[in-house]
């Protein structure tokens, strides 16, 4: 039993160490006009490119959100309106963000690795519609860009995680009959989706 739990709090240790979730929901509501960093992600901003977050609920697949960051326009490499955070070798970035208005033209999320300038993969979005941004870092770790190309977007969270923090997770929770979501994270008995429970991966409706 002793080595169960052991096993136990070592994932734990590995998905922590292996995945990384940013939930506007647990953020300050307020305007940013300067550079603002919580839990290794920065947001670039200034009096000239402000970004705000305010309550706004939207559910992705799993992930369930009650504020939103605003993009109010496009972002720009000297004065902000970006966000920046690590990604490591390997690692899969998840970004949950809508259209900023209920009409007008499509607008699009850029992910950009090592410098503002160097896009690695876009993702367009309608007017009144939400979209999910996925990218798999194939290089080594880096520093990600995350802005609009454009007009107003809204992002409500961002995901990075690695598939070691997943299988190390599943080998430690085998024999206790927990469920995980794929970011590597505990859900509840009444949890609907694609999770990992006893080692392996099933839809729990």
């Amino acid at each position: 039993m002793k080595k169960i739990f052991t096993l136990i709090a070592v994932a734990a240790m590995a998905i922590s160490a292996n995945a990384q979730t940013w939930n506007f929901s647990d953020w300050e509501a307020k305007d940013y006009e300067e550079n603002f960093t919580k839990d290794g992600m920065t947001i670039a901003a200034s009096s000239d490119k402000k970004v705000t977050i305010d309550g706004n609920s939207k559910t992705f697949g799993d992930y369930s959100y009650t504020q939103r960051l605003k993009f109010g326009g496009a972002g720009n490499a000297e004065s902000g309106r970006y966000l920046s955070f690590a990604v490591p070798a390997g690692a899969n970035v998840t970004v949950h963000f809508a259209h900023a208005s209920s009409s007008g033209d499509a607008r699009n999320m850029v992910l950009a690795l090592g410098d503002f300038a160097s896009e690695v993969t876009r993702k367009e979005v309608a007017a009144g519609s939400t979209e999910t941004l996925t990218y798999t870092n194939s290089g080594s770790a880096s520093t990600a860009y995350l802005y609009s190309a454009s007009s107003g977007l809204n992002v409500y969270g961002v995901i990075v995680s690695t598939a070691a923090g997943i299988s190390q997770m599943v080998f430690g929770q085998a024999e206790n009959g927990a469920a995980y979501n794929l970011a590597g994270q505990k859900v509840a008995d009444g949890f609907k989706g694609v999770v990992i429970k006893n080692g392996k991966k099933m839809i729990q409706k």
